[in-house]
């Protein structure tokens, strides 16, 4: 068994953050990028545990993030787009030589919107599977098991076909994925 301990904190002078602005010609909203005024902080640990016993490891982590902006007023407000909570387990078993197979499952806990609203926090599953023979190996992957895509929680467009206005991405876009290849050793 190990465990493991990290502490981070950083101090960003003047960040360059999205603006958005509505542009009263074309009735429409204007993404550009400026320099913030104020500073960016964050402050986050991740603990990181792995466990081992015969051929099972399992694996565990958590990550707690506050991440704060200075704004202009003075008042200080948590950064859009960084969750707060992330989580994460891998089981795997493998046999040295041979192959593995694994199950995943990695959780994201909701998130600020720059317009203020929160998001639902959601979970990744998948399950990962590799087989040697010899200096080729055949792996294959399911991911995101369960499908989870932001357009399962809020419409990605809005506004209609005349006049879009895309939504912030903060969860997967693409849903359920199954891959596969083989790798030859030289």
């Amino acid at each position: 068994m190990s465990i493991n301990q990290a502490f981070y904190f950083t101090n960003l002078q003047n960040p360059l953050i999205p603006v958005f602005d509505f542009d009263t010609s074309s009735q429409s909203e204007v993404l550009s990028y400026n320099n913030a005024v104020g500073s960016i902080h964050t402050k986050a640990f991740e603990t990181n545990a792995k466990i081992a016993w015969g051929d099972i490891k399992l694996f565990l982590g958590y990550v707690h993030l506050r991440a704060e902006m200075d704004e202009p007023s003075g008042t200080v407000v948590p950064l859009p787009l960084t969750p707060k909570h992330k989580t994460y387990s891998v089981l795997v078993y493998e046999k040295h030589g041979k192959g593995r197979i694994g199950l995943e499952a990695y959780y994201t806990g909701s998130q600020r919107l720059a317009d203020g609203s929160k998001t639902d926090g959601y979970w990744i599953t998948g399950i990962m599977a590799e087989r040697k023979f010899g200096a080729a190996s055949f792996f294959l992957n399911f991911e995101n098991m369960l499908d989870t895509k932001q357009s399962n929680y809020a419409p990605v467009v809005l506004g209609g076909v005349q006049n879009p206005r895309f939504s912030e991405i903060w969860a997967p876009m693409d849903g359920f994925i199954v891959n596969g290849g083989i790798k030859y050793t030289l």
